[in-house]
């Protein structure tokens, strides 16, 4: 059952790579959007992704006593 989802979905990329108008653009994985960020503002600090705890973890470090 799992070789059987690996292949359709190895199927399904290697077409949207090759349509001209794709249902998804595989290009999103590789945008700025996805990448580490965070926000601090007084005492509230957010993250947009799990690729940012790090960088919030930096943040609240800085912050704590």
């Amino acid at each position: 059952m799992l070789s059987g989802t690996v292949t359709r979905l190895a199927a399904f990329v290697a077409v949207q790579a090759r349509r001209r108008e794709p249902l998804m653009r595989l290009s999103i994985f590789r945008t700025p959007n996805l990448a580490a960020y965070t926000v601090a503002d007084r005492n509230m600090i957010t993250e947009r992704n799990p690729a940012s705890a790090g960088v919030l973890a930096e943040q609240l470090l800085k912050v704590l006593p």
